[in-house]
């Protein structure tokens, strides 16, 4: 996930990172996407309010950064990125998180999570049908599936 120049993480997600910050009434907005966003629709919103709005392609290559100045610095201004047909794909309010509520968070070890069998053994066997690059050592079924030395990188060959 590219975070090249935002200066921090306000809210990530499969789209991409945005950071926001505030500089008295000046906002500045970086994002980095994970793919290309052609078309997309970048805006600055005071509630529904459309403060600023632009249409840009974007790429993972390089960072979209924008500065402006409002005059309401004790407004919380949403950051909002759309696709080329107005889908939603990250927003961002200034200083509003996602926070798990304490009573579904555990102190101490935590539990594995299992991959229910048959998931397990079709994942394990689409990795190596997608993909000559992404070879290892599995165990499906019970069979050991050796991988073609050749094609394993050096960081994931085993002793």
């Amino acid at each position: 996930m590219p975070v090249r120049g935002t200066g921090g993480i306000s809210r990530a997600n499969l789209a991409g990172v945005v950071h926001l910050e505030r500089e008295g009434n000046a906002l500045e907005a970086s994002l980095n996407v994970n793919q290309k966003v052609p078309s997309a629709t970048l805006q600055v919103l005071d509630g529904n309010v459309s403060l600023f709005s632009e249409k840009a392609d974007l790429t993972p290559e390089k960072t979209w950064i924008k500065k402006s100045l409002y005059r309401m610095a004790d407004r919380k201004l949403t950051f909002d990125l759309q696709d080329a047909h107005g889908v939603a794909l990250l927003r961002q309010t200034e200083g509003n998180y996602d926070w798990t509520p304490e009573s579904e968070i555990s102190v101490g070890p935590q539990s594995n999570y299992r991959i229910p069998g048959r998931m397990l053994e079709r994942t394990m066997i689409g990795c190596i049908r997608q993909s000559g690059r992404i070879e290892r050592r599995f165990v499906v079924r019970g069979q050991n599936i050796q991988p073609s030395p050749a094609k394993v990188p050096n960081e994931l060959r085993t002793a």
